[in-house]
């Protein structure tokens, strides 16, 4: 039975959270999206964004038109960024997982160095389980992605630790179409 696209979302929405994901669910307008930027980021001077990848050009432009938003720089850039923001691709409502694209350079190293991740995902993109992404077109054989379910942990040397290779944190803006 096909689950509705209310109810991947719930499901999703909730298993990310139980992974120590912070979800944030918006419109998908330029405007609720840079809310949802600004709630996040308050007080920070520098934001490494990544290509927009699935995000049409001219809405990427409105939602970053702030200075605070870099979407040219180098990779020293990194060597001291907190925070960076990628778009998915789609995301997985079984595990709450978000697929990022690897394959843009500089969109990997964001989603696994700076300390703070801000993924943006248009809520219509998100499928039951992992199968269901190659379909018959097998886009996801054509490219490189991440899975991300939560910001990073260890346990491998005793109690959970968040955060020691990767994001401490990771954010999740949903939105209601792109």
């Amino acid at each position: 039975m096909m689950k509705s696209k209310e109810e991947l979302l719930k499901e999703f929405i909730g298993k990310a959270k139980a992974a120590c994901a912070n979800v944030i669910s918006v419109a998908g307008d330029p405007s609720s999206i840079k809310t949802a930027l600004q709630k996040i980021t308050e007080g920070e001077n520098e934001i490494l964004v990544s290509n927009p990848g699935i995000i049409e050009r001219s809405f990427f432009e409105q939602i970053f038109d702030d200075a605070k938003y870099l979407k040219n720089f180098d990779k020293g850039k990194l060597r001291n960024a907190k925070t960076g923001i990628t778009p998915a691709v789609c995301g997985i409502a079984s595990a709450g997982s978000v697929i990022v694209p690897i394959s843009d350079d500089l969109t990997s190293y964001i989603s696994m160095l700076v300390r703070n991740h801000i993924v943006i995902l248009d809520g219509n993109k998100i499928v039951s389980r992992p199968r269901e992404l190659f379909d018959e077109e097998n886009i996801f054989l054509q490219g490189s992605y991440s899975i991300i379910t939560g910001p990073s942990a260890t346990a491998d040397m005793g109690p959970l630790v968040r955060g020691v290779h990767g994001p401490g944190k990771l954010h999740i803006i949903v939105t209601e179409g792109l």
